[in-house]
C-alpha cells in the first residue's frame, strides 16, 4: 500500500518520494496497536485489503475478512446472530474506510464490543474523501451506523487526527 502512496505523490509533483516517510492510516493504525495495546494480538477489522496487510505485518492476528462472515454475500439473519460464535482471543474492532461493508461485519463489530467489551480503534474520522467533487463516504460515516449499536460509545482514533500520528511522523 505505501507503494501506491509514493506513486501518486509522483503523479502530483514530489520528486523521489521514500517509502519510509509516507504514513497512510492503515501503517499508522498498525503502529500504534503495537504500542498502545501490546497484548492484544487478534483483531476483528472491517476495512480494506491494506488494513489487513499493515496490521499482520506488525504480527497482529487479523479476523475480519469475507471468511470469517456468517455466510459471505447472503444476507444475515436473526438466528445467524444469536448463534455467532465470537472468537475469545479477539481483543479490539479496528476499522478503517471499507468499500464492502454490510450489516453483517457492523453485526459482529457490535457483538465483540458489547458482548467480549473489545476496544473499538479507528483508522481515521474521515466523514468523506473528495473524487472528482463528490463525497465519496469515509471511516467517519461507518462509525456513525455503528455507533448507534453499541452500549459502551468509547472509540479511540489511531491515525488522523491524533496526537499519536504527529508524534509517529516526528521521529
Amino acid at each position: 500500500m505505501t507503494h501506491d502512496f509514493t506513486e501518486k505523490m509522483k503523479r502530483m509533483g514530489f520528486q523521489n518520494p521514500k517509502k519510509e516517510h509516507v504514513f497512510g492510516s492503515a501503517k499508522i493504525t498498525g503502529s500504534y496497536m503495537c504500542i498502545n495495546h501490546p497484548k492484544i494480538r487478534k483483531v476483528f477489522v472491517i476495512g480494506m485489503k491494506s488494513l489487513r496487510t499493515e496490521l499482520e505485518s506488525v504480527g497482529i492476528q487479523v479476523v475480519g475478512a469475507e471468511e470469517h462472515m456468517f455466510s459471505p454475500g447472503e444476507p444475515i439473519d436473526m438466528t445467524s446472530f444469536e448463534n455467532y460464535v465470537l472468537d475469545p482471543e479477539v481483543g479490539a474492532v479496528v476499522m478503517g474506510n471499507d468499500t464492502s461493508f454490510t450489516m453483517s461485519k457492523l453485526c459482529i463489530a457490535s457483538l465483540y464490543i458489547n458482548q467480549q467489551n473489545c476496544k473499538f480503534v479507528l483508522t481515521n474520522t474521515d466523514k468523506f474523501t473528495l473524487i472528482n467533487g463528490r463525497q465519496f463516504p469515509g471511516t467517519g460515516t461507518l462509525l456513525q451506523g455503528i455507533l448507534i449499536s453499541l452500549k459502551n460509545k468509547s472509540y479511540e482514533v489511531a491515525g488522523k487526527p491524533s496526537p499519536f500520528t504527529m508524534e509517529l511522523v516526528q521521529k
